[in-house]
């Protein structure tokens, strides 16, 4: 009888600290996502003066909507030319 209750403590004092173990582990992991995430991003600071406003930019890119709108007539048919 001793016997199991002692395998059965040693069997429980080892799930334990298992599971102590993966708790500080996902902690430690949960800790550093969120410093790396969550951190200030360092920005540079530029003097404001005042001058002219160029009126065209050109440049090569993608061009993209900010808004998008499905078109579609109220009336279905085929359109036809009127003389």
């Amino acid at each position: 009888m001793t016997i199991l209750f002692a395998a059965q403590t040693f069997l429980q004092s080892h799930v334990v600290r298992t599971i102590l173990k993966v708790t500080i582990f996902v902690s430690l992991i949960a800790a550093a996502v969120y410093w790396f995430r969550y951190s200030p991003v360092h920005v540079s600071k530029v003097e404001v003066v005042s001058g002219d406003i160029a009126a065209e930019v050109m440049g090569t890119g993608t061009l993209e909507a900010r808004t998008k709108a499905i078109l579609s007539p109220k009336i279905s048919g085929r359109l036809g030319r009127q003389s």
